[in-house]
C-alpha cells in the first residue's frame, strides 16, 4: 500500500513538472520567434567594402583606396585593411567603423591608424605588434 502511494505521488509530481515546463517554453515561444523574424539588413563586408572605397573618393582629393579587406564583427560593425595610394607614397591602414545610413556619412569611423600591413585585417591587427 505505501508503494503504491509513493508510485502514485511520483506520478503526479512528474506530470505536474511536465506541464509547468511546456507551459514556461510556451510563454518564451513568441520571443524565440521574434528573434528569428529580425534579419541583419546591414551590408556584407564586400559591400561594406565598395561604400568605403566610394566614400575615400569624395573626401581624400588626389588619394585613392585600393586593395580593401573587411571583416563584419557584428550588425553594423566592420574593420577594414587597405591601402591608401597617395601621389608620392603608398600607405597600409587599418579602420573600424560603423554603417550609418541615416547620418550624414554612410560610415562613421570609430578608429584608424596606420599599420605595418595591410593585404587583410589579420595581418594587419598583426603587424601591430
Amino acid at each position: 500500500m505505501k508503494l503504491a502511494a509513493l508510485f502514485a505521488l511520483v506520478a503526479c509530481l512528474t506530470g505536474a513538472g511536465t506541464y509547468a515546463g511546456a507551459r514556461a517554453l510556451h510563454h518564451t515561444a513568441p520571443v524565440a520567434t521574434q528573434l528569428v523574424s529580425q534579419r541583419d539588413t546591414t551590408p556584407t563586408a564586400a559591400q561594406f567594402a565598395e561604400a568605403l572605397v566610394g566614400a575615400a573618393g569624395q573626401v581624400a582629393v588626389g588619394e585613392t583606396i585600393s586593395n580593401t579587406h573587411c571583416v563584419k564583427a557584428s550588425p553594423a560593425h566592420y574593420m577594414c585593411a587597405y591601402v591608401v595610394v597617395k601621389p608620392l607614397s603608398v600607405e597600409c591602414h587599418l579602420m573600424q567603423g560603423l554603417w550609418t545610413p541615416g547620418e550624414a556619412s554612410t560610415i562613421t569611423v570609430t578608429l584608424a591608424g596606420q599599420v605595418g600591413r595591410c593585404d587583410s585585417v589579420r595581418s594587419a591587427i598583426q603587424s601591430l605588434g
